[in-house]
């Protein structure tokens, strides 16, 4: 049995919800305004209930027909606002009377559904009608064919009007599916987790859970003994009476406000929620899985924090995670054009990227709270972060079977909105001590030295630097609860000189006396990186996948017309190879014709167009070219540098024209001349031509729709042009 879930709670006018909002908002500054040993997911919690109450009754769905039950749930409801706020309760009073009511209107209210079957959802088996039909159309031929003869054009009538039937019949599940199908994508703009939902079980095979082995070595397949075995490994990475002796923290002078809880505030909140996410566990998940009014609160209290931080700059520059504006793609952008500005200047690169493991799990709390005062995050705020984190349990469900609590003693909350800030401002001020560049996305960090092959003892130098940042960065986050695994840590060398130091060809960089391995390509941020720079085997490894998910949802679903294909191709296969193409994509030949492949077989499956070469097929869809999407894609990054849509500037991409008059718009690039084959290609120059032809109206444009249909008809054909 499951509740119904809310249709949507945006813009709705029903009563109960405008008084679940002024509930809310005053139960929230109660929270504020007084203190409880209740942690914080049992004070919000119950408010969950109230969710769905007002979920319900607000959706027309299930309350089409019922407006007297509408009206008499929202009398109902005023009872709980009246007892709530009457007298001097405190707040576990308060949350029982909660409970109490609201139990008791979902028992009376909430509609329950229940799953009656697990096959799918499009009818398998044809109708009696269509059965009787395709018998009585048999009878009727046999019976000319007797009468009349095999040969005779009555019964050659009476044939043809079984064989229509009977491939309706024989074809009936398949006609269902496509139908289906074209539903799911007709209902995107609505519902679009629906569509990817059942593209994605078409995609991966859900296996489940067990059978496992126990620590004794057992074989076990119960579901119960299962959810404790996977608890039990959850929770051992979880950090327990730990003596920290941490070394300073960042400070800063400032200090945050209270938050201004208003219905407005909370109102925002709401709208941003998806009614269409999960209200369950899944079968087997490490994650917390948070209630929707209390991760409301969390959005109020995470922009707050966001707003001051910002305000007051304190997160280092070189943190790109979970912040607006910073991407994965951005910080590889600049990172490797940093790296190939030192290859065309003669230097050798040396880039170690390490791992921490189970970072976000491994958070000491105390640690943890010293950082957030030393920022100034103290008050109120202080207080909901700490009842946040304290006192938390955890279970894990497998075919609905839970297992015992296991205590959360360490760790921010994973799935949840405060979790992720939470985790970049403990872990923000790790490289401070460090002189070499570092950049880093949530807990991935990589530390990269140049050095100079012109003199051994310069690069010597230049090695026991990096080692010496190596050692610090060790040593902090170590004193800071967060563990590195030399295991794990790799370096890459990149180099344009055959003839580089003898001495330094076997040298390694160590962590806490383990050596780091070379290697020949690494993966960073899901871009595979090889010593050449020339990403011939991401490409490589990008089109596999691609190929293989194609040929995965082909096989298992059967629409195949071009309202279905393109969404899909669009939203499930090609993001394979478009993901952060601006680092990736310099050119090659052979890379372009791999790519273009993948979208070429595609289209060849396409009702209708079999019989077109790829050209017409991609007029006939009005689909550009994946040669054509890439430079697109190249030109709207140049867009969004230059109009500060992004924490990348131009000075830390592109050069600055020599001259300060030239024609054109005021965003041009310098030239600047090249040594090596990878700068040339590369980012920051390879756009310069391009981006300095367009038109000043075009470049000058703040609007980004307004400037994808300005670059569309200016590139024009160019967009549709492909390597054969």
């Amino acid at each position: 049995m499951k509740w119904r879930c809310p249709i949507t709670l945006r813009g709705a006018d029903d009563v109960l919800v405008k008084k679940f909002l002024k509930f809310l908002l005053g139960y929230c500054q109660l929270l504020w305004g007084k203190a409880s040993r209740l942690a914080a997911d049992r004070r919000i919690g119950c408010l969950d209930m109230v969710h769905y109450v007002v979920g319900a009754c607000s959706s027309d769905l299930v309350w089409r027909h019922q407006v007297k039950t509408t009206e008499s749930l929202s009398r109902k409801a005023r009872t709980i606002f009246v007892n709530l706020h009457s007298g001097h309760l405190d707040i576990d009073a308060m949350y029982n009377i909660f409970l109490e009511y609201v139990h008791h209107l979902i028992a009376e209210y909430v509609p329950v559904t229940t799953r009656l079957h697990s096959g799918p959802p499009w009818p398998v088996k044809p109708p009696l009608s269509l059965k009787k039909a395709r018998s009585l159309m048999w009878s009727n031929y046999k019976e000319v064919r007797s009468q009349i003869g095999r040969n005779s054009v009555e019964a050659g009538e009476a044939l043809h009007q079984f064989l229509q039937i009977n491939y309706q019949y024989k074809t009936f599940a398949i006609n269902k599916q496509s139908e289906y199908e074209l539903s799911l994508v007709n209902d995107m703009v609505h519902n679009s987790k629906l569509f990817h939902a059942y593209i994605r079980r078409k995609k991966v095979a859900r296996v489940g859970a067990g059978p496992l082995k126990s620590q004794s070595g057992q074989i076990v397949n119960e579901a119960i003994t299962m959810a404790d075995i996977f608890a039990t490994a959850f929770a051992s990475v979880y950090i327990q009476n730990v003596e920290a002796n941490p070394l300073p923290h960042q400070v800063h002078g400032g200090t945050i406000g209270d938050p201004d809880i208003s219905q407005e505030s909370v109102t925002k909140a709401i709208a941003q929620l998806n009614s269409f996410s999960a209200m369950g566990p899944d079968e087997v998940h490490p994650y917390f899985l948070k209630t929707f009014v209390c991760k409301s609160l969390e959005r109020i209290l995470a922009k707050l924090i966001y707003d001051y931080i910002e305000e007051n700059n304190l997160l280092t520059h070189d943190q790109f995670g979970f912040r607006p504006g910073r991407s994965t793609e951005d910080q590889l952008l600049i990172t490797y054009d940093e790296i190939t500005l030192a290859l065309d200047r003669g230097k050798t690169v040396d880039l170690i990227l390490f791992d921490y493991s189970k970072a976000f799990d491994v958070v000491n709390h105390d640690i943890l709270l010293d950082k957030l005062i030393n920022l100034g995050i103290t008050g109120k705020v202080l207080f909901w972060i700490k009842d946040f984190l304290t006192e938390r349990v955890m279970n894990v469900v497998v075919a609905h079977a839970k297992s015992s609590p296991k205590q959360v003693t360490s760790g921010v909350p994973q799935g949840s909105v405060l979790g992720p800030l939470l985790f970049l401002l403990y872990i923000n001020f790790i490289t401070s001590n460090t002189r070499s560049p570092t950049k880093i996305f949530a807990d991935d960090l990589k530390l990269y030295v140049s050095i100079e092959v012109c003199s051994k003892e310069d690069a010597l130098t230049a090695v026991r630097r990096c080692q010496v940042d190596i050692d610090t960065l060790y040593h902090v986050s170590e004193s800071w609860g967060l563990a590195l695994n030399p295991a794990k840590c790799v370096a890459i060398r990149f180099t344009r000189s055959n003839a580089f130091w003898t001495d330094l060809v076997d040298v390694h960089y160590h962590v806490n006396n383990v050596s780091i391995p070379f290697q020949e390509s690494v993966t960073d941020l899901g871009v595979c990186i090889d010593n050449k720079l020339k990403f011939h085997q991401h490409i490589s490894n990008i089109v596999h996948k691609a190929s293989g998910v194609s040929t995965s949802i082909l096989r298992s679903t059967v629409n195949r017309q071009d309202s279905f294909m393109l969404p899909l191709f669009t939203t499930h296969v090609r993001p394979l190879l478009e993901y952060a193409s601006s680092v990736w994509n310099l050119g090659y030949v052979g890379d372009v014709r791999q790519l273009e492949s993948v979208q070429r077989r595609w289209t060849r499956e396409i009702h209708g167009l079999e019989g077109l070469d790829y050209s017409q097929r991609l007029r006939t869809l009005n689909l550009y070219s994946i040669k054509g999407r890439l430079l697109r894609h190249d030109i709207i990054k140049c867009w969004h540098i230059f109009h500060g849509k992004l924490a990348i500037s131009r000075d830390d991409l592109f050069p600055r024209p020599l001259l300060s008059s030239t024609r054109g718009h005021d965003f041009k690039i310098g030239h600047t001349r090249t040594q090596v084959e990878v700068r040339r290609r590369y980012f920051s120059i390879r756009c310069v031509n391009l981006w300095n032809e367009l038109p000043a109206e075009l470049v000058n444009c703040s609007d980004i729709d307004v400037f994808k249909r300005g670059l569309a008809a200016y590139l024009g054909d160019i967009l549709f042009d492909y390597i054969a």
